[in-house]
């Protein structure tokens, strides 16, 4: 059972919601669950160099720790790729994962993330130019299997003021965006307010680093 079904169900059943919410929950499912996240919305160049970027699941002469540095980022399929692929990380405690995007290094997408109990955080590497998302996962992570997952992104590809606080208010404009509709997870603000999301001192200290190249998450 995925994080959000534990999380927010009655009596192990999933809550009950409008038929018009479902269907918009079963076209989010058919985006998650497709192993080439859709692109058609991007611009044609953007396209093809996803279309003819490497088929891999780590780039071949990479040099780093996988997904933890620039030069050795996690191969997705496009922005929508990114999300898809960091909602389905899993923490070596069992945790989902709340993450959103703070910057670029040239091709390289830049994400914070979060454990949902608020106690492991972490910086990882992404680059969206590839056919397909990558089945690798940095140390410490492992995928979830999609058809696990509830009916939400727990990540956004843009920079969330006072990360993870607000996440709810920035999980429903993604699905806006992503399905037309602001889903979001029942009493998950309540959630938030529950939780203690204090960054850890080696946390901060890589978003000093980043810093330095101008790379830093909206003011907390």
């Amino acid at each position: 059972m995925g994080f959000w079904s534990r999380l927010f169900s009655s009596r192990g059943r999933r809550p009950s919601v409008p038929p018009e919410l479902e269907k918009i929950f079963k076209r989010f499912h058919r985006l998650a669950s497709d192993g080439e996240p859709p692109i058609g919305h991007l611009p044609p160049d953007a396209q093809m160099a996803i279309q003819s970027g490497l088929d891999v699941d780590e780039i071949p002469d990479a040099v780093g720790p996988f997904g933890r540095t620039p030069t050795n980022p996690i191969p997705v399929r496009g922005p929508v790729g990114q999300v898809n692929y960091l909602s389905r990380l899993i923490t070596a405690s069992g945790q989902s994962i709340f993450g959103h995007r703070i910057g670029h290094i040239d091709l390289i997408d830049v994400y914070e993330v979060v454990s949902v109990d608020g106690i492991e955080w972490d910086i990882l590497y992404l680059s969206m130019y590839h056919p397909h998302n990558s089945r690798n996962t940095p140390s410490g992570y492992s995928l979830a299997n999609t058809s696990k997952l509830g009916p939400f992104f727990t990540c956004v590809g843009f920079n969330v003021d006072r990360f993870p606080s607000t996440m709810d208010v920035a999980i429903k404009r993604y699905m806006r965006e992503t399905v037309g509709f602001p889903i979001c997870p029942p009493r998950l603000d309540e959630y938030l307010e529950s939780k203690d999301f204090t960054r850890s001192v080696q946390q901060l200290e890589r978003l000093r680093e980043l810093a330095r190249l101008g790379i830093e998450p909206s003011s907390n």
